[in-house]
């Protein structure tokens, strides 16, 4: 039996906020998207009749991943408040507002303190939310992750504080 995902949502926090992190700007950053991620969006947009390129492809020495270009400063799978890939949203984007980063060779976790739910998060989210950050980072070697992060991610060296 899968367990309801109604605890793991924070859409009744989204909505009010105006979808802020899916505001592409210098404060939060694009998601980071591997190549399987980007063929699952572009599959699940054919089905839907839906033609959208706004990726923008980073090479790491041999390795490499995308960000997403942004659209008046959103997201551009942004349509209002409305995510148009919520079935196939990156791995990047289900986590927030946790993430996993490298500090002093292990990985810590930090949550956002910028998104409005980040004081309402369940115990349950947070320990979903760091069991896809795991893998959305593992996806990468930690050369290529912590590229994105210094180039393409804001809030994760600004505002932000550690899990336990």
């Amino acid at each position: 039996m899968e367990k309801s995902t109604d605890s793991l949502s924070l859409k009744k926090y989204c909505v009010p906020c105006g979808s802020s992190c899916c505001k592409i700007s210098q404060t939060i950053g694009s998601p980071i998207i591997s190549e399987e991620e980007k063929e699952k969006i572009e599959d699940y947009l054919k089905k839907n009749n839906k033609n959208i390129n706004c990726y923008k492809r980073i090479d790491v020495d041999d390795e490499h991943y995308y960000i997403l270009k942004e659209n008046n400063g959103d997201c551009c799978f942004l349509q209002g408040n409305n995510c148009m890939i919520q079935e196939v949203k990156p791995l990047d984007c289900q986590d927030y507002p946790v993430k996993a980063v490298y500090e002093d060779n292990k990985i810590v976790f930090i949550i956002d303190t910028e998104c409005p739910a980040s004081d309402s998060l369940t115990p349950e989210f947070i320990e979903e939310a760091k069991k896809i950050a795991l893998k959305c980072m593992n996806q990468f070697s930690s050369k290529t992750y912590n590229h994105w992060l210094k180039n393409f991610v804001g809030w994760v060296y600004k505002t932000n504080k550690k899990l336990d």
